[in-house]
């Protein structure tokens, strides 16, 4: 019920355009707290966004010694509703890092509950009244200055050109009110946000930074010592949200946090930006894709989630992904080429993906080791091409490459050099595996040159059905699939120059058994027959 006053100290090297509230609290035991009230005119909703502040100590002397530890609570930042209805947050300590020997930022999203220090009630976060700035001191008096408490939703960026980008050295500048950095630069390229982070979607932007690092903080750790960001999972983190005329290019760079946050192409964005993330490392966030792009180039590590729904993926890598089933989830327009994909994480018997359409990997590498990478949803028959499974169990164990939980039958058609998956059946599920090989016809006329152009038609002789039916490249190679084991097939080569003219091959028919067929060499004469 009672409090110190808190005093306005101009000119304190802090903002000389407003002044700071400083409080001299008494010599307290461990247990008690001293401090002072700002009370609101008018009741502010901070149901959405971040409050955030500033604190720093008379002296070092006050900040290393007189202020509590850790334990004893330190300094702390209360909300309260008219009901009185609090939360409050422990921010710093003598023993935190940073603490208030120098100038430290504390950031807070009052409406949850995750890091709260200490509650009363259920305090109306649409309607806060109150806000306290507390501490104990149980080795002597001390004095704090606090000041510039701003609300933050989301720090925008905007600005730069193709001659002056926004770089870090930019980001920082906007993220920066006077001496309180909501975006603070660390090192030549490297960023620590306490708010989260939109690029674009507001004025024009041209942000390009390579070879930088983004951090988001650790949520308020009393083990880690780290206390001054208060989240809820998830609640902090970067969303790109570039329009027509806009330049985004993240590259070479990495972005992470010990805690959850996320990375998003923002809902608003567009392909019409222009976009480049080559060499962009995402770790231990929960990423959303969007089709403004083909995403190549990038790694995903210990990503809680992503969605990748309707986007094209090429040449990306996705590591320590969670033991958990779907941390990946897809639609049927997704596709993912020539990407390195490791779910030796996941737990046997989980699964990396759900799709109803498998075929939209294609020369992919899946490793394993855990549990399954594709868990198959729908019946049907699916073209498999160039995709490389290893370090999998067997066939029928909870580690197979995929579970087909369809209900029914499920055909893989294996080819373009891919290797045959194994397999668990789910209830009333049906695996067929057909591992294709390759035919290739290399065709020679009786000088041991190419015949380019050359028709090229090879059927199997059990069905008729067509192996290749195409004509020959520069080099006079035709090239087809056909299932393992499939038996006689015949070949047919024919070119019409003047007339009908049909080279006749020296050898009309050949045996796919299960090995590569590509060392097949027709020698042709040229021989005109009817």
């Amino acid at each position: 019920t009672l409090y110190d006053a808190g005093a306005a100290i101009a000119d304190y090297g802090i903002n000389p355009y407003s002044s700071a509230l400083s409080s001299v609290l008494p010599t307290q035991a461990a247990t008690g707290v001293a401090g002072y009230e700002i009370a609101f005119s008018s009741s502010k909703n901070m149901s959405t966004g971040f409050v955030m502040g500033s604190v720093i100590a008379l002296n070092p002397k006050m900040a290393n010694y007189f202020q509590g530890s850790i334990a004893d609570g330190g300094m702390y930042i209360a909300f309260a509703d008219a009901s009185n209805n609090y939360r409050s947050y422990q921010v710093l300590a003598r023993d935190s890092n940073p603490n208030t020997e120098g100038r430290s930022v504390w950031s807070i999203k009052p409406s949850q509950t995750t890091t709260a220090y200490g509650t009363s009630g259920t305090m109306n976060a649409s309607a806060v009244t109150k806000m306290l700035l507390l501490s104990n001191c149980p080795r002597g008096a001390i004095t704090l200055y606090s000041s510039e408490i701003h609300q933050v939703n989301t720090q925008i960026i905007a600005g730069g050109d193709s001659n002056f980008p926004v770089d870090a050295e930019g980001v920082a500048k906007i993220g920066k009110s006077f001496r309180l950095s909501v975006i603070q630069k660390t090192g030549a390229a490297g960023l620590l946000a306490y708010v989260p982070i939109q690029v674009g979607g507001g004025d024009s932007v041209n942000f390009q930074i390579n070879a930088g690092s983004l951090q988001f903080p650790r949520a308020s750790s009393q083990s880690t010592g780290e206390l001054n960001y208060h989240g809820d999972a998830g609640a902090i983190g970067i969303s790109y949200a570039g329009k027509s005329g806009d330049v985004i290019k993240h590259t070479n760079s990495v972005v992470t946090s010990p805690s959850s946050y996320y990375w998003e192409i923002h809902s608003a964005a567009t392909s019409a930006a222009t976009w480049d993330f080559a060499g962009l490392t995402v770790v231990g966030a929960v990423v959303t894709l969007r089709n403004v792009m083909t995403f190549s180039e990038m790694t995903f590590s210990s990503c809680s989630a992503i969605t990748t729904s309707g986007c094209a993926v090429s040449t990306c890598t996705f590591s320590k992904v969670p033991a958990t089933n779907n941390s990946m989830t897809v639609s049927g327009a997704t596709t993912f080429t020539s990407c390195a994909i490791n779910v030796s994480t996941v737990t046997a018997g989980n699964y990396w993906v759900s799709t109803a359409t498998p075929n939209q990997f294609t020369s992919c590498t899946f490793t394993g080791g855990g549990g399954h990478a594709i868990r198959i949803t729908t019946p049907g028959t699916y073209n498999l091409v160039g995709n490389i499974f290893t370090g999998f169990g067997a066939t029928s164990s909870t580690g197979a490459a995929i579970y087909n939980d369809s209900g029914g039958a499920v055909t893989l058609n294996i080819s373009g050099g891919g290797s045959s998956p194994t397999y668990l059946n789910g209830t009333n599920a049906v695996t067929t595996v057909n591992a294709n090989v390759n035919v290739t016809i290399t065709v020679l006329n009786s000088s041991q040159s190419p015949v380019v152009g050359a028709s090229v038609y090879v059927f199997k002789n059990s069905d008729s059905g067509v192996i290749i039916n195409t004509t020959t490249n520069a080099s006079g190679v035709a090239t087809g699939s056909t299932s393992s084991g499939a038996g006689a097939i015949s070949i047919r080569i024919r070119k019409s120059t003047i007339g009908s003219t049909r080279y006749v091959p020296n050898e009309s028919s050949g045996t796919v058994t299960g090995i590569d067929f590509s060392s097949t060499v027709i020698l042709v004469t040229d021989t005109i027959v009817n």
